[in-house]
């Protein structure tokens, strides 16, 4: 038996990349002068024998953003500048990361891509009344 749950809809795309959410706010039309303020980003110089990354460290200066990660470090590819991999290192200590060895640009996802199959025939959904 799978339980689904209505969730509240979050805000609205533009607000999220405002406020929170220190990776889309980056990757997705911060403007440069709020960054500045919010993050310090320093160039960190690769080993002399790696010839294919630029690596980015980016630390938080405000409280909220501290409260969020310590440092993160972006990996990117030198000939397209994607990212390669991410790290964040959590205030606790501990570190998350994304490797991305392969990204397709031009996808096309297709509604089929996310249609959730049950994993067999005694399962089934049980639509649960929505929370307030």
């Amino acid at each position: 038996m799978i339980r689904v749950v209505e969730l509240p809809l979050p805000a609205p795309f533009d607000k999220l990349i405002s406020e929170d959410y220190f990776l889309i706010s980056l990757t997705f039309g911060l403007k440069a002068d709020k960054a500045k303020k919010r993050f310090k980003l320093s160039y960190v110089p690769p080993a002399q024998s790696d010839k294919w990354y630029v690596y980015l460290k980016i630390e938080p200066k405000i409280p909220d953003d501290r409260a969020d990660f310590a440092e993160t470090r972006l990996v990117l590819s030198r000939t397209t500048f994607l990212p390669r991999q991410v790290s964040f290192q959590q205030p606790n200590g501990n570190e998350i990361t994304w490797d991305f060895p392969r990204l397709v640009t031009g996808a096309a996802p297709r509604p089929a891509d996310f249609e959730v199959k049950l994993p067999g025939d005694d399962w089934r959904f049980i639509r649960m009344r929505k929370r307030e």
